[in-house]
């Protein structure tokens, strides 16, 4: 038998969470399918300076224990299971979980969030949590007095960089970018 909802929101990063505070502070039965880390990629940034509301910044799992509280309070659910088949058709859509789990409601919001490019280059699989990493945040103190590589071009990777620079001993950024250029905000360069 399928639980039924007002609205089901099938991803619990920022912009998930934020669906599930209008959803539930509207007083529709609001639920957000999770799959993995709430949060979404901002809960394993180390440092926001860019989010709205939060002029000195904040960090990526302060930002989402807060939404995540504030979704709740209003009576949002939060579950934490991987949707795997949307049933789109008709005025009622269903979305299935890999938990057998099955939730129904007139409308889904899609918010899956984003997940971090891999270079796919040889070895970068069997050291991923061996020296690879994918997250500053999480790693940082594995890099204590190290030198460190960050790859990629964009606000992400330069974030990560300069918080990478509290630990490790340096940082070299290399620049993956057809013109070779810092694809990121203009005060993120700055620090880097």
């Amino acid at each position: 038998m399928s639980e039924v909802y007002d609205i089901i929101v099938v991803g619990g990063g920022p912009a998930g969470l934020s669906a599930g505070i209008y959803g539930a502070r509207s007083r529709l039965k609001t639920v957000i399918l999770q799959k993995g880390t709430l949060g979404g990629q901002a809960a394993t940034t180390a440092e926001l300076e860019n989010y709205p509301g939060f002029p000195r910044g904040t960090t990526g799992p302060g930002l989402t224990e807060a939404m995540a509280e504030h979704a709740m309070s209003f009576g949002t659910e939060i579950i934490n299971e991987e949707v795997v088949k949307l049933e789109l058709d008709g005025n009622i859509k269903t979305a299935r979980t890999k938990g057998g789990g099955e939730y129904s409601s007139k409308i889904i919001i899609l918010a899956p969030g984003a997940a971090p490019r891999t270079l796919n280059v040889k070895g970068e699989q069997e050291l991923r949590g061996k020296g690879v990493s994918y997250c500053a945040t999480c790693d940082a103190d594995f890099f204590e007095e190290l030198d460190v590589v960050v790859v990629g071009n964009g606000d992400a990777a330069i974030e990560e960089a300069i918080y990478l620079t509290k630990f490790a001993e340096t940082v070299t950024i290399i620049v993956i970018h057809d013109e070779g250029v810092l694809d990121c905000n203009k005060v993120s360069a700055e620090k880097a």
